[in-house]
Formats: structure tokens, sequence, C-alpha cells
């Protein structure tokens, strides 16, 4: 009787941990739920998953960036500029496309209770390789300063492909996923990607985004000589668009915008936690492309990806407008784990729960 009553109780479980959340659910009910569906209720209000965490961390980052544009004022030799126009002299937004994992199932301490997780370790070291890596090219150009931090994209290879297989006869307007974007983001991720990850509807992206001081001397060139050298790595030399670095926005919407509101949506942008970010929340759901190529689109944000998908799938716009109808693109109970545990994991690299930061 005991025997059937776990096995029953694993089919529920493994059910439920496989589906999706519903059309219209908040996120921390999503995130709770799922949380302790896996039986790691403990991560709930710990991680950047998590607003009052994430606010936290976007002030300390908001805090790294205003010592750094502090220090590169104090080192300009002609203070007749606009403060401004020095910083944007040799600041950049830069964006590393490392690597993507595959998502495979651990045995651990629950197994009895026949919740499965899925193993963060790969991916954890996959973040360290990446940190380390960035930090060698940095360290080999005096005077370039760098500080952002490592994130965990969960991306839908499958709903991808369909997507780029509907989205060419689709007009393109302003809130509409651009197909060149969506196919640029498979093509990456299919040239990066592992044999053992080939196959499989969902993986793990590791990725980096920061702000980087090209330094006084001459800083376009140093852009160009550290793009090189970090495009000569192996894992960054797999696909076009894996390394980038963009300049600070200076208009937006016919406004002028400042580099002090540029770093501070920056700062909201890098700790944001989930796959998206939306009106200073974050959303558990896939991301069909890369943001807009200007730097406004990657803080604006992914509301891009929200939007766009519901605009250009007329099944899931009429469904978005009911109760109870599951998401097609919501993250599964075990992919919101999955992401709650290996920034948890990130955050644990130091005591300060900072360790998905990277200062060079």
């Amino acid at each position: 009787m005991k025997r059937n009553k776990d096995m029953l109780f694993k089919a529920i479980t493994n059910g439920l941990q496989s589906e999706r959340a519903f059309i219209g659910q908040h996120t921390w009910k999503i995130l709770k739920q799922s949380l302790s569906m896996a039986g790691v209720s403990k991560l709930y209000g710990t991680t950047l998953l998590d607003k009052p965490v994430r606010n936290k961390h976007k002030e300390r980052m908001i805090s790294r960036f205003e010592k750094l544009t502090a220090k590169i004022i104090s080192q300009a030799n002609d203070l007749s500029l606009n403060p401004d126009a020095i910083l944007r002299s040799r600041l950049r937004f830069i964006t590393v496309i490392h690597s993507v994992e595959s998502f495979k199932f651990i045995d651990d301490e629950y197994k009895d209770c026949s919740r499965r997780k899925y193993d963060v370790s790969q991916s954890i070291k996959a973040i360290k390789d990446m940190k380390a890596l960035i930090t060698t090219c940095i360290n080999e150009f005096p005077g370039v300063r760098c500080i952002g931090a490592a994130e965990v994209e969960v991306v839908n290879i499958a709903m991808m492909g369909k997507l780029n297989e509907s989205l060419d006869s689709l007009p393109i307007d302003k809130g509409a996923t651009r197909p060149e974007s969506s196919r640029r983001k498979l093509n990456v991720l299919n040239e990066i990607m592992p044999l053992d990850c080939k196959g499989q509807e969902t993986l793990a992206l590791i990725h980096f985004h920061g702000v980087i001081d090209l330094g006084p001397n001459h800083p376009d060139v140093i852009k160009i000589l550290l793009s090189e050298r970090m495009k000569s790595e192996e894992a960054w030399a797999k696909a076009g668009h894996q390394i980038q670095m963009k300049s600070l926005t200076e208009l937006r919407g016919g406004k002028r915008k400042s580099v002090s509101k540029s770093l501070e949506h920056i700062a909201r942008y890098i700790t944001k936690g989930g796959n998206m970010l939306y009106q200073d929340d974050n959303y558990l759901r896939y991301k069909l492309s890369f943001d807009q190529d200007d730097l406004d689109a990657e803080i604006e944000m992914t509301a891009m990806g929200h939007r766009s998908s519901l605009q250009s799938n007329e099944m899931i716009k009429r469904e978005s407008k009911e109760d109870g109808i599951e998401n097609p693109l919501a993250m599964t109970s075990l992919e919101v784990v999955y992401l709650a545990e290996v920034i948890n994991k990130m955050m644990s690299i130091n005591r300060a729960r900072d360790g998905y930061v990277l200062t060079v």
C-alpha cells in the first residue's frame, strides 16, 4: 500500500513540476509554489528573483558605477568638457555570450520523496570560467576596468525555432519581435551549442552584462583591440555577436539621456535575476529574441519578449484574456527551481552574497 502511495505521489509531483504557470499568474506565487514542490522553500526571499533582494543589489551596483564615474572625472585632463562627454568617451556596455548548458537531473536527498531537480554544478563551473576569462583579458590592458554581472537565462530552443518559421510573414511594428533578432539569437545558440545539448527543448544560456571603462588613452582603439583579444578565445570564437561593446545611449524618445540614468537602468537590468524584466518586475518566461541592438531596449526592456510573442501569436493573444490558461511562454516549475538554485549558488560564491558580480 505504501509503495503504491509513493508511486502515485511521484507521478503527481513529476507531472506538476513539468507544468507551466497560468497566464496572468504572479511571479512570486509561481516561485513560491515551484520551490515548495522541489523541497527548497528556504530559497524563497533569498535570491535576485525576489524584489526586495533585487532592489538592494541594484543599489549596490549603482554605488559601484558611481565610484567608477567619479574616478574617471577626477582623471580628466580637460575640465572644460561636459562630464557626460568625458564618460561617454570611455564607457561601453559590454555583453559576453559564453556558453549554453544542458539540463540534467540529479539524485539528491529528496529522491525518496520523488522531488526532481536539475543539477546546477556545470552551470556554476561555466560561470566561474567565464568570469576568470573576462578578468584575464581585461588585465592585459592597463587602465581598463569592468563592472558587471554573470547571468543565466533559460532559453527554449524549440519555441524559438517555431517562432522563426512564422515571423517572416508578419509585419514589423514598434512592439513586434524583429525576425532578424530572433534568428540571430537562435543562430548564435546553435553555433555555440555542444553536442550533448543537441535536440533538447530548453537550455541554460550563460552570459555577462556590464560596463567597461576603456581608459583615458585612445578608448576607441582599445575597444577594437580588446574585442579582438576576447574573440580570440576558443569559447568566444564560435559565433558572431558573442562579444559586443556598445556606446551608452544619448537620446531616447527625442530627449537627451544622461549617463547617470543609463547606468541606473543598467544596474537594474543586470541584477534582475529572472529571464525578463518589465517595469522593474522580473518574469519567469522565455525570451525568444535578443533585445534590440541599442542600449535602451536592453533596459526597457524585455517587454519586447513578452508583448511581441503575444502579438505574433493570435492564439496566445486570445488566451491571455482568459483565466486558467497555461502560458506557453512560461518556464516549467523545474526550470524555475533551476534558475533559483543557480542564482543562489552564484550569489554564494562569496560571503557578501554578490558572487555573481565581476569587478576588474
